[in-house]
């Protein structure tokens, strides 16, 4: 029996004995038999890509935790890191608007000083994403050891 099978297997018996269902009953529900549900528990039967995602839609997980076993608590993090890197970058691009229109219109001139300020604000909060990612990595590599 092959040990990733059988991982995957055990999270998937946990899972379904945590939502209080027979192998029969979830195997209707995904439109399977319950001989396949009971060879994924045990190992014996990789599951496809199709039936993987009703699974994950089913118990509400992500694939990859029913795959790898992958925390929850990691999935938020990214999440988290990703949102706020787009809040820079959509920050970055408002910043360029914005200075690109007072220079076009000429009605304010935009000063080092300013444009120092907002570059500096930007680049603060990306090194603070780049040093959160490095530290996000780090931690998952320490979870898979």
């Amino acid at each position: 029996m092959n040990e990733f099978r059988s991982k995957l297997g055990g999270r998937l018996r946990q899972l379904r004995e945590e939502a209080g269902k027979t192998q029969a009953e979830l195997a209707k529900i995904i439109g399977r038999t319950s001989l396949t549900v009971r060879r994924w528990e045990q190992g014996l039967q990789v599951v496809n890509a199709e039936d993987l995602t009703r699974l994950c839609d089913e118990f509400d997980v992500t694939s990859d935790w029913l795959l790898r076993g992958s925390h929850h608590v990691l999935d938020t993090a990214r999440f988290e890191m990703l949102t706020e890197a787009k809040q820079v970058n959509d920050e970055f691009y408002e910043l360029h608007a914005v200075l690109s229109a007072r220079l076009h219109r000429r009605t304010r001139r935009v000063t080092p000083d300013e444009l120092a300020k907002h570059i500096d604000e930007v680049e603060t909060r990306r090194l603070g994403l780049v040093e959160r990612s490095k530290r996000g990595r780090r931690d998952e590599a320490r979870e898979t050891e």
